[in-house]
């Protein structure tokens, strides 16, 4: 490894140090590649790994240098344990003279854990070894069903700490940190066995830095053996030792199938169905539901009928409609009977706020829509008195989307702050949702939202023969397509401008899902995304719907990209003093839950 490409790590560890282990063999192979400092805490003098030989220390220019510091834990109290061993370190690290780039913590006992991570070392990458179970040995639970204080404890560590890849030595603890402290797969590497896979702990550094963004040459490139997502969608994307993503484990935690393992779905949808009937209040309706025109809304309908509910359809438009999603409306409406509510934006407002986003040059344009879009159904629940939204969301179709593809859609704040900024608005009369009112519709209102396909063993493959034969539904081919504007966005403006096909976050469910196989996603991503002919057909639309050339739409697109966060935002703002408000009352609810449990 080039010279300028070797980073520093700080490695500390409270193990024997046996030469022939396995850990030793990769530390020892990792500083080919890396300078590694050992900081080794025991009760007795370390032996194992060698200390730096003459004129193979620090700064000597050796390129298999391991700096090796032994240090002698005292016993006492946690806190004293703590103050010891961090003035210890910190002093070592000091004649070490290093700023390190990464820390790899190998072991759990209470030196370990006592280990300062919040201070200088709070920013960097932190990699933990593990050769057993942090607690074996330790207090157990005092009844059946009831949490085990050191499990709760250590998992509040391994939070707290923020660790990057744990090293399990063992599939069987990797098994077990899975399942009794909720660490995720994609974060565990099992530490290999086999003598010739020396270096994997070096590469693992390297991917750690790169994940982390602390190489300069960003990382190499890496597909996921399941999906079809990759570094390039996702640059912190984690791979397991299977090559499979964190888009995929994240949807098989949160997949609804496992949701309802043990349960009866069919049962548990006839429960939500009675709630919706019985929260009736208003004359004519039970619920509210969103329609565009597409499958899934449209799907969802067909099964509110069929429910034997009532519920008020309402269309938000934009000025995009496609006239096939127009029409697809207005089938459902005289197929199913029920009313339909239609709610027009102010054009004029709208399209200079579009035009702020664009000038603005950040990633979410459809934050504008789609925030409006939900603001005013809650909205328009909370007049009518109803107290149940059904939503067209679904994780079977819309499961997976990497991070950075789009923003958070309630951020009013930051709508109102680029339109001010780009677009000289000061006030703005589309519907809105501030930080305050969602806990006072949820709180106070009662008002709910329901992702009913989640509870249904929902295909699209099936549903839109479905929905074809009984509403006369026409298939607009791609996904979300029905908006000129968003098929023009996802189809040319995020792949061209953001370097986002959204095709893969959609492949890639249905592979997740089990709707899709991988090579079929893959063919479909040769596919080119627009024809020519489509391609000028919406640009010409999109441009002459702005009242913008397109010599001022190509500057745009090649405008510097911005963060939203570069702009008053809820999530740099209102969001983390949520987040800390209730970390400090969580164990306070718990208690009290506790309690009650009890009683």
């Amino acid at each position: 490894m080039p010279t300028s490409a070797r980073k520093k790590i700080l490695y500390v560890t409270d193990q024997p140090q046996q030469a022939a282990g396995p850990m030793a063999q990769a530390i020892q192979a990792a500083v080919q590649d890396h300078d590694v400092c050992c900081f080794h805490m025991t009760a007795e003098k370390a032996s194992g790994i060698p200390g730096p030989e003459k004129g193979t220390g620090p700064g000597s220019g050796h390129s298999t240098a391991l700096a090796h510091y032994s240090f002698t834990c005292p016993a006492g109290s946690p806190r004293s344990l703590g103050t010891t061993v961090n003035k210890a370190l910190d002093h070592q690290i000091h004649q070490w003279g290093k700023a390190f780039d990464l820390v790899h913590l190998d072991g759990s006992s209470p030196a370990i854990q006592a280990v300062n991570l919040h201070g200088n070392l709070k920013e960097l990458p932190k990699v933990l070894s593990l050769g057993r179970d942090p607690v074996a040995g330790k207090a157990q639970a005092s009844s059946a069903g009831a949490q085990n204080p050191e499990v709760e404890r250590i998992k509040h560590w391994f939070q707290a700490a923020g660790f990057t890849y744990y090293l399990p030595a063992t599939q069987q603890l990797k098994q077990q940190l899975s399942g009794e402290y909720g660490v995720h797969a994609e974060k565990m590497r099992v530490v290999p066995q086999n003598p010739g896979a020396s270096h994997w702990l070096a590469d693992l550094y390297t991917e750690t830095l790169a994940t982390c963004g602390k190489l300069p040459g960003g990382r190499p490139y890496r597909q996921c053996t399941k999906c079809v997502l990759d570094t390039a969608d996702d640059p912190a994307i984690q791979f397991d030792d299977d090559g499979v993503c964190t888009y995929c484990h994240m949807y098989k935690r949160n997949d609804p199938r496992a949701v309802f393992k043990g349960k009866d779905k069919q049962k548990e949808l006839e429960r939500i169905v009675d709630l919706i009937k019985k929260s009736r209040k208003h004359v004519k309706y039970d619920c509210i539901a969103g329609v565009s025109g597409g499958a899934d809304s449209s799907y969802v309908a067909l099964k509110l009928k069929e429910f034997g509910l009532t519920p008020l359809l309402v269309h938000v438009d934009n000025g995009y409609n496609s006239d096939l999603s127009n029409n697809n409306v207005k089938k459902i409406v005289e197929h199913l009977g029920f009313d339909l509510h239609n709610y027009t934006v102010d054009w004029e407002e709208f399209k200079n706020i579009q035009l702020a986003f664009l000038r603005a040059s950040v990633l979410d344009i459809e934050l504008i829509t789609d925030h409006a879009m939900v603001a005013y159904i809650y909205n328009l629940a909370a007049k009518l008195g109803i107290k149940y939204i059904i939503f067209g969301h679904n994780y079977a179709t819309e499961g997976i989307l990497p991070n950075g593809w789009n923003h958070e859609k309630m951020d009013l704040l930051n709508i109102k702050a680029i339109a001010r900024e780009f677009g000289g608005m000061h006030t703005l009369t589309m519907p809105q949702l501030s930080f305050w009112r969602r806990p006072y519709l949820y709180l106070i209102k009662g008002i709910r939202g329901v992702t009913l396909l989640n509870y249904l063993d929902y295909d699209h493959r099936k549903a839109k023969p479905e929905i074809m034969a009984k509403l006369g539904w026409t298939d607009y081919g791609a996904k979300h397509t029905e908006s000129i504007f968003t098929r023009f966005y996802q189809n040319y403006i995020l792949p061209t401008k953001f370097g986002i096909d959204k095709r893969k976050a959609h492949l890639s469910t249905l592979i997740a899902s089990g709707l899709m196989d991988r090579a079929t996603a893959l063919e479909e991503l040769k596919k080119d995304i627009y024809t020519p002919e489509g391609f000028r057909a919406d640009l010409e639309f999109v441009i002459n719907k702005l009242g913008i050339t397109e010599q001022e739409f190509n500057a745009f697109m090649t405008a510097p990209i911005r963060q939203h966060t570069e702009f008053p935002s809820y999530v740099t703002t209102h969001y983390p003093l949520e987040k800390a408000f209730f970390d400090r009352v969580r164990p306070l609810t718990r208690l009290i839950k506790g309690r009650k449990n009890k009683v």
